[in-house]
């Protein structure tokens, strides 16, 4: 591996930040809520969502759990490796399959970036999080 390589992964392996994880839980949680709202039906406010609506079949399964998601990663910031590490991957999980639904859907939408940006977010948090408890 040359120089630039070890450099990068010397920097994607560092250790993170549980203000990291709690800003991540937080929107996880956040987003969540949104979609459980009954006030309105979140899937139909845009076709994006025909995807996630098809796979779950209710915005409410969605809802609640991201919202889980996002609290057990607010909560275990604050110092619990264990949790940290399935929360992690169940955000990865579902902000991965958030990710492919809206590019399914519409692969030229600008809101396919942000699930994206948070499935990989996810994937380095569980990564440095698997790595810390070695």
């Amino acid at each position: 591996m040359n120089k630039l390589g070890r450099k990068f992964m010397k920097m994607f392996l560092m250790p993170i930040s549980p203000f990291t994880i709690l800003i991540a839980g937080f929107y996880s949680f956040m987003w969540g809520l949104w979609i459980a709202t009954p006030a309105w039906d979140a899937f139909d406010k845009s076709p994006i969502y025909a995807t996630l609506n098809m796979w779950s079949g209710e915005e409410l399964v969605w809802g609640l759990s991201q919202m889980a998601i996002g609290l057990v990663l607010m909560f275990a910031a604050f110092d619990s490796l264990r949790f940290m590490k399935y929360a992690t991957f169940a955000g990865f999980c579902s902000w991965t399959l958030v990710t492919i639904s809206f590019t399914l859907v519409d692969y030229e939408a600008p809101g396919v970036w942000l699930p994206g940006f948070l499935a990989a977010l996810h994937a380095h948090l569980f990564l440095n999080v698997k790595g810390r408890e070695k």
